[in-house]
């Protein structure tokens, strides 16, 4: 019983001396962070743990204790020895370096090398890269973007020919309003083969104890294939696959040519017989107009 009472009081004589130590830093004008470090370092002295040393910090100071992680970081290090309850120097300009001069330095060093990265900066001019963000972001509005790959770059004469090509496309729309109600648009492309079978079209209807039909997922097939289709303001006028072992030639090219013009006079027989109609593909622009010309001069001659 005896034992019981003396180690309430050793308890109570402790909690007493902790709220003491905090009444003198606070009269020798301490901050409440120094104030919580000396707090942290008599809770060592005393043998209390780390867990038991927050209860006490969080206890006397409330809102303005310092974090959990915090406090088992100096308790660890009074326990390894460690005297001063003064924060540690550290090397480098301050934190508040968002200054004219810094924004001005930032700004000509992008502009000399816009793929320089923000590490590079902070180590050239010794600014912490969270205040180098900070000038590129907010600052000067800057935003940092990937490269978007492009097929190929266009030579000066190749840009002036589109443009001339634009600009008389747009003559011809502003002459013609039904204009684009004429042209044929072709395109290529490579495409993987599916089964074509959906998961609807595979339902079946069975017993009522029967087990649940399974369906493979969409599976692509190793041969691609080149579709080639061509389409109007209307809707699809032609359209077909390459097929295997063929090349993609002139000759292929002309028979492709010649199986459209068949399926514009099935399908836009109108257009067909006036002969009033251009096409806009992919394919080698001599062998296009050559075709186009020949069947022209063709169609008239029959009508």
């Amino acid at each position: 019983m005896q034992i019981g009472v003396g180690v309430v009081a050793v308890v109570v004589k402790t909690e007493r001396l902790a709220l003491t130590i905090v009444t003198l830093c606070q009269c020798r004008e301490m901050d409440v962070k120094e104030e919580q470090h000396v707090a942290i370092k008599f809770f060592c002295k005393v043998d209390y743990s780390a867990t038991k040393t927050v209860e006490q910090i969080q206890k006397a100071y409330g809102d303005a204790a310092l974090s959990r992680t915090t406090i088992f970081e100096w308790h660890k290090q009074f326990r390894e020895g460690r005297e001063s309850v003064n924060d540690d120097e550290r090397s480098g300009q301050p934190t508040k370096s968002r200054t004219d001069d810094n924004i001005a330095v930032v700004d000509k060093m992008v502009k000399e090398d816009r793929n320089v990265i923000s590490r590079l900066v902070a180590d050239t001019f010794s600014i912490p890269k969270t205040v180098v963000l900070w000038i590129l972001r907010e600052d000067l509005k800057k935003q940092k973007l990937c490269s978007r790959f492009v097929p190929h770059t266009l030579t000066r004469e190749q840009m002036d020919e589109q443009d001339a090509a634009c600009q008389d496309l747009l003559n011809m729309i502003n002459g013609d309003k039904n204009f684009l109600d004429k042209v044929i648009t072709g395109e290529e492309s490579w495409r993987f083969a599916y089964d074509p079978e959906t998961k609807r079209q595979s339902s079946e209807w069975v017993g009522e104890h029967s087990p649940r039909p399974k369906k493979l997922r969409f599976q692509k097939s190793k041969v691609k294939m080149m579709l080639i289709v061509f389409f109007d303001s209307q809707g699809i006028v032609h359209k077909e696959f390459m097929q295997e072992g063929c090349t993609a030639n002139a000759d292929y090219y002309k028979g492709v040519l010649d199986r459209l013009i068949s399926s514009i006079q099935r399908v836009r027989p109108a257009l067909y017989r006036t002969c009033d109609f251009s096409s806009c593909t992919t394919m080698p622009q001599h062998i296009r107009q050559q075709k186009f010309n020949s069947f022209c001069l063709k169609n008239k001659s029959q009508h």
